[in-house]
């Protein structure tokens, strides 16, 4: 069986693709040349093999490939062989121990009786006068010596042998999982060949296997109005062999609790209509459902490593890390750095006062990059203080995106209800409801900062409900179509700013309204 190296290995989201390469002596005529063994997750459609002539003369024809599955009575694969021989060499030395043990057992059975046996005859010769204290005193002494020695012995023997045992069962788990469904099966490729003249050649053999992932995450730490940006890839694999330290291409090509910013949606205001026997029901029935939320975890900040080359090909982009990567074949992760990049960043502040007092930083980024930033975790850092974790989507290079950076504790956002009047006299056969509501800004920090201010309007969803906003100081600089309002502010250090604005809602006297704060 001829061997070959694995010299590249190309990543997938969900697969790889694997390069090996080897060298062949061959005579002149036909050969049938078997490479192996290889990984079971090996996707036989994706074998592609090749060949060129290393020595002067001859020439190398290749006609044909066959993949075959063979049984073998100890499966080949890495690390599963080297598990197993592990395994072996384990149980070997905790029988070694067990065979000490024994041989000190049957020292202390032997002590014992030849102890019993010499203070029996002992005591018998000082009795008769045939012995004096003296030397059976050192002959007691010297076999309790004995004894203690070979007590102390069997008591070291049963602690490694303990701990042998906890090893010898955590590699038999460790095994049970890198335990192929048919551990004894394995993959052999058969080129059938054909040499002019005997020749030295060279084969290279690609293959996708399964069992093998990459998947981005991110660090962004935001200092003053710069992002810097470490962007990795987590490496994972357990396709049956192990990758050696090799070049490591990261594709995104697919061969065949995070933080938000609070959003306003529609407040709607509408004629009001009794439930439904059966709505109740169902209602009541949700009321019971528990309710589960998770939280994620913050994500360590790596170490800075060498960045990788970017190479475009169609839609798919690659990146050839430059540092040989080693990959067992395990499921354990193995971080890489892609790149790490310095972006300009325009730091603004954003409130709901309606939903909460706090304000939020958020920052838009330019990804002034050659690098598309896939779908992945997000560690958010400004300056030193970790902010939380959010998501990003897919950002194309040059492609402007926006991150929130926590609730900054120098601001705060209040929203009080001032005036609710509601309409007892009427105007024709409309009645009439106002509604004004004040919004007090503080700026604590210690430089001057923009503040964007959400609020809105009800919304009304009956033909006969007519919303209006009387008055606003100062005005909002838009009013949506779904009746959001927004203000952009600079406020001072030191300032309090606000804002008031009143409202109308006018509907027929003969309709009882809903929503709206209008009791």
């Amino acid at each position: 069986m001829n061997k070959t190296s694995i010299t590249q290995v190309t990543v997938y989201p969900s697969s790889a693709r694997v390069l090996r390469v080897g060298q062949v002596e061959l005579s002149a005529g036909e050969h049938e040349i078997v490479i192996g063994p290889l990984p079971t997750t090996l996707r036989e459609e994706s074998v592609r093999v090749s060949g060129k002539v290393l020595s002067q003369g001859g020439a190398l024809r290749l006609q044909g490939v066959e993949v075959r599955t063979e049984y073998v009575a100890e499966a080949p694969e890495q690390p599963l062989a080297d598990l197993q021989a592990e395994l072996e060499r384990l149980q070997d030395q905790h029988k070694q121990l067990s065979d000490q043990a024994a041989i000190q057992s049957a020292r202390q059975e032997f002590l014992t009786a030849l102890r019993n046996t010499a203070a029996a005859s002992g005591a018998k010769a000082l009795t008769k006068g045939k012995a004096d204290f003296a030397s059976v005193n050192a002959v007691m002494t010297q076999v309790a010596g004995e004894l203690g020695d070979s007590h102390a012995q069997l008591r070291q023997l049963n602690q490694q042998k303990a701990k042998l045992q906890k090893e010898i069962e955590a590699l038999k788990a460790k095994l049970s999982q890198t335990q192929p469904s048919n551990p004894i099966a394995r993959r052999v490729l058969k080129v059938l060949a054909h040499a002019s003249a005997a020749l030295t050649g060279e084969l290279a053999l690609t293959y996708v296997v399964d069992g093998a992932w990459w998947q981005p995450i991110y660090d962004v730490r935001v200092i003053d109005d710069r992002v810097e940006l470490t962007y990795q890839a987590q490496v994972s694999q357990n396709s049956g062999e192990d990758w050696p330290p090799t070049q490591l291409l990261i594709s995104t090509a697919q061969p065949a609790v995070h933080s938000q910013l609070p959003e306003l949606q529609p407040s709607y205001v509408d004629v009001y209509r009794p439930p439904s026997r059966k709505a109740m029901m169902r209602s009541a029935d949700m009321a019971e459902a528990p309710m589960v939320m998770a939280m994620a975890a913050p994500a360590p900040v790596m170490a800075e490593q060498d960045v990788a080359q970017v190479e475009h090909s169609g839609t798919a982009v690659t990146y050839r890390i430059l540092r040989p990567l080693a990959v067992r074949a395990d499921g354990a992760s193995h971080k890489t750095t892609v790149a790490v990049l310095n972006l300009s960043a325009k730091i603004d502040y954003f409130c709901v006062p309606k939903l909460a007092e706090e304000v939020y930083t958020r920052a838009k980024v330019n990804n002034a990059s050659e690098y598309l930033l896939l779908p992945g975790q997000v560690s958010v850092f400004h300056g030193e203080e970790f902010v939380g974790n959010t998501q990003f989507e897919t950002i194309a290079p040059n492609e402007e995106f926006e991150m929130q950076l926590g609730v900054n504790s120098q601001m705060k956002a209040e929203r009080e209800l001032v005036t609710r009047n509601v309409g007892k006299t009427l105007i024709g056969n409309t009645r009439r409801t106002e509604l004004a509501y004040r919004i007090k800004l503080h700026n604590h920090m210690p430089s001057a900062t923009q503040l964007t201010v959400h609020d809105q309007l009800p919304l009304p969803r009956h033909e006969e409900i007519k919303v209006k906003l009387q008055s606003a100081e100062p005005k909002p600089a838009e009013q949506s179509d779904l009746n959001i309002l927004k203000w952009t502010l600079t406020l001072k250090s030191g300032e309090m700013r606000q804002i008031q604005f009143n409202y109308t809602i006018e509907h027929a006297k003969e309709l009882q309204i809903v929503g709206a704060d209008i009791g």
